[in-house]
C-alpha cells in the first residue's frame, strides 16, 4: 500500500491543483488538516466552497482530520463543513478503516484520542508532543499533542506503527521515533510551487521518503531508528521560505 502524506495547504490552489493532477501515484491520501486559511484575505464561506470543489476532483481516495483552521472557521460549529467532503472516496474525523491490510483511525483536532483498538497508522493534526516533528526549528517551542505522545510513550495507545500529522511548520525532523511509533510531519514550504509530502510504502521495501519543494530531502526505511542528529543536519541546509507578503502562521516558525 501507497500512501501520500500532505498537510497544512492554508487555502494554496496551486497545492490543491498538484494533489488532483500531478501528485504521485498512490493508494491513498492522507492529508492531516488545515485545508484553510483564517490568516488570508479571502473570506472564510469562499475558501470552504472552493476547497470541496478542489477536492472533489481528486483521482485517489483520501482520508483526512482536521486541522485547528478548519475547526475554527465557523463560530460555534467545529468545522461541520467538513461534512461536505465526505463521500464513498473521501473520509474524515472518527473513521476507521482498513485498506490492504492496513487499519487507519483519523482523529479530529480537539477531540481525545482514544483508540478502541490496535491500529496501524493514526492521522492527528499535532504531532505527538515532546517528539521532534513537534518541536520548532526555530525556537524549540514544542506544538505537539502532550497526552497523545504521552500515551503512546507509555504505551497506552497499543500496536500504533505511524502517527501522520503536520501543525508545526517547520519541525526540528519530518520524522522521529515516539514509543513503538513513527510520527511523520512534512512541514511547509509556503514559498514552494507544489506542497511539502512524505510518500509511504507499507509493503515491499516499507519505506518513507520526504519530498520538499519537489525534491527528494529524506528518506526512511521503516523498520529503522529515525535519526533526528542527521534530520537537523538536513534542515539547517534546506530552511522553508515564506512567501513575500505572506503572514506568519502562529505555528509556523519560518524566518522572513
Amino acid at each position: 500500500m501507497r500512501i501520500l502524506h500532505v498537510s497544512d495547504f492554508h487555502y494554496r490552489k496551486p497545492w490543491f491543483a498538484w494533489l488532483a493532477t500531478q501528485a504521485p501515484d498512490c493508494d491513498l491520501i492522507c492529508h492531516t488538516g488545515d485545508f484553510l486559511d483564517l490568516f488570508g484575505s479571502v473570506p472564510v464561506p469562499d475558501q470552504i466552497r472552493r476547497v470541496a470543489s478542489w477536492l472533489a476532483r481528486l483521482r485517489s481516495s483520501l482520508l483526512f482530520c482536521s486541522g485547528n483552521h478548519d475547526v475554527e472557521a465557523e463560530a460555534g460549529q467545529a468545522g461541520a463543513w467538513l461534512r461536505g467532503l465526505l463521500s464513498p472516496f473521501a473520509w474524515g474525523d472518527g473513521t476507521i478503516m482498513s485498506r490492504s491490510g492496513v487499519t487507519l483511525v483519523s482523529s479530529g483536532w480537539g477531540t481525545p484520542c482514544h483508540l478502541e483498538g490496535p491500529a496501524d497508522v493514526l492521522l492527528r493534526h499535532a504531532p505527538p508532543g515532546g517528539c521532534a516533528t513537534a518541536v520548532s526549528r526555530a525556537d524549540g517551542r514544542d506544538w505537539g499533542d502532550f497526552e497523545l505522545g504521552e500515551d503512546l510513550r507509555s504505551g497506552l495507545i497499543p500496536a500504533m506503527d505511524i502517527v501522520l500529522s503536520g501543525h508545526q511548520h517547520a519541525p526540528r525532523c519530518w520524522h522521529a521515533r515516539c514509543g513503538a511509533a513513527v510520527s511523520f510531519n512534512p512541514g511547509f514550504n509556503a514559498g514552494a510551487e507544489v506542497p511539502n509530502y512524505i510518500l509511504l510504502d507499507l509493503a515491499g521495501r516499507r519505506m518513507a521518503r520526504w519530498h520538499e519543494g519537489g525534491q527528494l530531502a529524506g528518506a526512511l526505511r521503516l523498520t529503522d531508528t529515525p535519526d533526528p542528529a542527521a534530520d537537523d543536519r538536513i534542515a539547517a541546509r534546506r530552511r522553508p521560505r515564506i512567501a513575500p507578503g505572506h503572514p506568519k502562521h502562529p505555528c509556523c516558525e519560518h524566518e522572513p
